[in-house]
């Protein structure tokens, strides 16, 4: 028996060996995958903080002062949106001034300024890829692109008055997408 245990003995070795390397081999695998997938866990959570955010607290309020603002204003909205004798450019400005007209009141432009800033905040976050895009996307896509596209003249105003025309652009690009144009540049 002793003789067979010699003999074995440097395959057994050698066999632990190639398990100890097979080990290795396996945790160097498995560890940046279970990396990875913590990490990805950690985005969506950090969304759903934003998700959260969104629906609650001074976000909401904004957005809600905003929506009543608009709502207040639905009838000349409605009124101009359906004018078809005007021109594109001559509805664009009735439009803008409609809109601008409403930041007359300290408050609502506060309102619209942390609404904003909550997008750019959240775009940063999934730009530096701290947030899960996907998510987010699932979550603010449709009524922050309605968002953009309502108050873009508060945007351009802003990008006027602050000589800066790339303030806000960010948001702009991420939720409406790069194009050669901007929501300030509509049809001139």
């Amino acid at each position: 028996m002793k003789q067979l245990f010699e003999k074995s003995k440097p395959v057994i070795d050698h066999l632990k060996s190639w398990l100890g390397i097979g080990a290795i081999v396996c945790a160097g695998v498995i560890t940046p995958w279970e990396y990875l997938e913590v990490k990805q866990e950690k985005r969506v959570e950090r969304t759903l903080a934003y998700v959260e955010r969104y629906g609650d607290g001074d976000y909401a309020d904004s957005a809600i002062a905003l929506d009543e603002a608009v709502n207040n204003q639905y009838t000349a909205l409605s009124k101009l949106l359906k004018n078809t004798e005007l021109s594109t450019p001559e509805l664009e400005k009735r439009y803008a001034k409609l809109i601008l007209g409403m930041f007359e009141d300290p408050g609502l432009a506060s309102a619209m300024n942390s609404v904003l800033r909550f997008h750019e905040e959240l775009v940063q976050c999934i730009l530096n890829d701290l947030c899960d895009r996907e998510v987010a996307m699932s979550f603010f896509l449709n009524s922050t692109g309605d968002m953009l596209r309502t108050y873009y003249p508060y945007i351009c105003d802003k990008r006027s008055k602050w000589n800066d025309p790339q303030a806000y652009q960010t948001i702009e690009h991420f939720y409406l997408g790069k194009s050669k144009t901007s929501a300030c540049q509509k049809s001139g």
